[in-house]
C-alpha cells in the first residue's frame, strides 16, 4: 500500500460519510506517510520518522502499548501521544504527530509548532484504568566492577485478571540497532522471567553476574525493560530499571529530569467535593518527592521511597475554592534536584445543578422522504447531584422524539432518537436537541444544541407513481406503433 493509495481511500471515505478520519500508523518509516496524508481537520500519528524503525518485543510494540493504554484510559490523542513520547525518550524511535494540515509532524511535548490543538480535543477512549500496570519499580542500582554474584530487580504489578507472565528484557551497553529493511525490529534482548512466590504483587528476579560480564568489561550501564501481560492479552506499559557499574561504585552525574504523568482527573473534566489526583512518576535513577500546586499555591507534598517508578495519589477538597476553572500542577523531583512538571485544567462545580447537551449527530444528513433516521444526542451532568433529564429532539420547531435519562454527577450518556420522516416536506431542516432545566439550575444556556455544521435534508423518494405512469405511456406508444405497422402491412 502506498501513501497516495491510502490518501485516496481516506478522501473517498470522508466524502461518502461526511466524517473526519484520523490515522494512527505504527510501522517502520511510518513518518514518510505524513506529508501525503496531511489535511485540514485530520490527525496523523506515526510511531517513528520516515527513516527510523519500530521496536517490537514479543506481543507488545514499543509505541503502541503506551499510546493505546492512555487512549483506553480516557485521555485525548494529544495526551496519549505525549505519554508515549515520554516512555520512549530513551530509545532511538521518534513518534510524530501532525494535526494542522501542514504536512510536518512534531514530537516532544505538544502542542508544538501549531500541532496538538485538534488532537488535544479528540477522544476515543473509554475511561478504563489500563490494567495491567506497573505501579512501582526499584531505583537505579550502582556497583563497582566486577559485578556481584547477582543483582536483584523488583517491581510491583497491579492486575485485573490473572497474569500470564512478568518479565524483564536486558538492553546491554554493547547492543546496536540492526538494519531494518523497512520491517519491525525485534531486538532479541535477553529475557528474564520475574516471580511472585508470595502472590502479593511484588515481582523479583536475580540477574547473574555472567549476564553482565558477557556484555561489558568495566564501567557500563545496563537498561532493563519491565513488562507484564495478563492471560487475556492486555499488556502493561513498560518501565525502565537501570543498573550501572562505575570504577568507584558511586553513581555517575545525573542530568536527566524525572517525568510525571497524571492519570486522573482527566483534562477539562468537571470535579466536585474531594478529588483524588493520581498518576505515575518516573526517573532514570531515583525519585525524591512530588508537589501538588493548585493555581499559584503549593498545597501538598508527597515524599517517595527508593523508587525509579512510583504511583502517587493526592487528595484535594475542591469545596475550599471557588467554582470555575483551576490549574492543577504536579511537580516531581529526583534525588539530585532535577525537576519537571505536568499541569492540567479542570472545572470545579460544587453544590450546583447543571445539565448540558454536548453532542447532536444524525446517522445521515441526507434521507429520502419517508425513510427513518436515527439521531444520537449526548447529555451530561456537570452538577453535583443525580438528575432526571427529559431529552427532546426537534426538526425545525416540531418535536420528533424524547427520552428520559437519569445521570449521576459527572456522568454522560448518549441516546439514539428515531425520526420517521413520513409526512415531512422535502427540503432542509434544522435539528435541535433540548433538555428540560432541572430544579435549582441557574445556567440553562447550554441546555440545547442546534446542528449547524451540516444541514439535514429530506429529498423526494424516487417516485414510483411517476415511473408507473411513464411505463404506461411508453407501453401505449409501443402498442400504437405496432397497430400502425400492422395496418400498413394489411393495406
Amino acid at each position: 500500500m502506498s501513501d497516495s493509495d491510502l490518501a485516496t481511500w481516506i478522501s473517498n471515505l470522508e466524502s461518502a460519510t461526511n466524517a473526519s478520519v484520523h490515522v494512527i500508523y505504527a510501522a517502520c518509516q511510518s513518518g514518510s506517510f505524513i506529508d501525503t496524508l496531511s489535511a485540514s481537520d485530520r490527525i496523523i500519528v506515526t510511531s517513528c520518522t520516515s527513516y527510523q524503525f519500530s521496536y517490537v518485543y514479543e506481543k507488545w510494540e514499543a509505541f503502541s502499548v503506551p499510546f493505546w493504554n492512555s487512549i483506553k484510559s480516557g485521555h485525548s490523542i494529544m495526551d496519549a501521544f505525549n505519554y508515549a513520547c515520554q516512555i520512549m525518550a530513551s530509545t532511538t524511535q521518534t513518534p510524530l504527530l501532525d494535526d494542522n494540515g501542514d504536512g510536518v509532524g512534531h514530537c516532544g511535548y505538544l502542542p508544538n509548532n501549531g500541532d496538538g490543538a485538534l488532537a488535544a480535543n479528540t477522544y476515543i477512549g473509554h475511561c478504563e484504568w489500563p490494567y495491567p500496570w506497573i505501579s512501582y519499580a526499584i531505583a537505579k542500582q550502582t556497583f563497582t566492577w566486577p559485578p556481584p554474584s547477582s543483582v536483584t530487580l523488583w517491581a510491583k504489578v497491579e492486575n485485573k485478571t490473572k497474569l500470564a507472565h512478568v518479565a524483564v528484557y536486558m538492553q546491554p551497553p554493547d547492543w546496536n540497532p540492526p538494519d531494518t529493511n523497512g520491517t519491525l525490529v525485534v531486538p532479541n534482548f535477553e529475557r528474564f522471567e520475574m516471580t511472585d512466590p508470595d502472590h502479593d504483587g511484588n515481582w523479583t528476579v536475580n540477574i547473574p553476574s555472567i549476564n553482565f560480564i558477557s556484555h561489558a568489561s568495566g564501567a557500563s550501564k545496563f537498561i532493563f525493560l519491565v513488562t507484564a501481560e495478563e492471560e487475556n492479552g492486555d499488556t502493561a506499559t513498560p518501565v525502565i530499571i537501570e543498573v550501572e557499574f562505575t570504577a568507584s561504585g558511586s553513581p555517575s552525574d545525573d542530568t536527566e529530569a524525572p517525568k510525571v504523568y497524571v492519570e486522573r482527573p482527566l483534562e477539562e473534566s468537571v470535579v466536585y467535593g474531594t478529588i483524588e489526583i493520581n498518576g505515575t512518576a518516573t526517573d532514570d535513577s531515583c525519585l525524591q518527592k512530588l508537589e501538588l500546586h493548585i493555581g499559584d499555591n503549593l498545597v501538598d507534598t508527597l515524599n517517595i521511597g527508593f523508587y525509579s517508578v512510583s504511583y502517587f495519589a493526592f487528595n484535594f477538597n475542591t469545596t475550599t475554592i471557588e467554582n470555575g476553572a483551576i490549574e492543577i500542577l504536579i511537580k516531581v523531583f529526583d534525588s539530585t534536584g532535577n525537576t519537571s512538571n505536568q499541569s492540567l485544567t479542570v472545572y470545579v462545580n460544587n453544590f450546583i445543578h447543571d445539565v448540558v447537551v454536548t453532542d447532536l449527530t444524525p446517522s445521515s444528513n441526507l434521507v429520502n422522504q419517508g425513510e427513518p433516521v436515527n439521531v444520537s444526542v449526548t447529555a451530561a451532568n456537570h452538577g453535583a447531584y443525580t438528575e432526571t433529564l427529559n431529552v427532546t429532539l426537534y426538526a425545525n420547531s416540531t418535536a420528533i422524539a424524547s427520552h428520559v435519562l437519569i445521570l449521576e454527577p459527572g456522568n454522560f450518556a448518549t441516546v439514539s432518537l428515531p425520526w420517521n420522516t413520513t409526512g415531512f416536506n422535502n427540503g432542509n431542516y434544522t435539528l435541535n436537541a433540548k433538555i428540560s432545566s432541572v430544579i435549582g439550575e441557574v445556567d440553562t444556556t447550554n441546555n440545547d444544541l442546534t446542528l449547524t455544521e451540516n444541514s439535514f435534508t429530506i429529498i423526494p423518494e424516487f417516485p414510483s407513481v411517476i415511473i408507473l405512469q411513464l411505463f404506461m405511456i411508453l407501453t401505449m406508444l409501443v402498442i400504437i406503433l405496432i397497430k400502425k405497422k400492422t395496418a400498413k402491412m394489411k393495406a
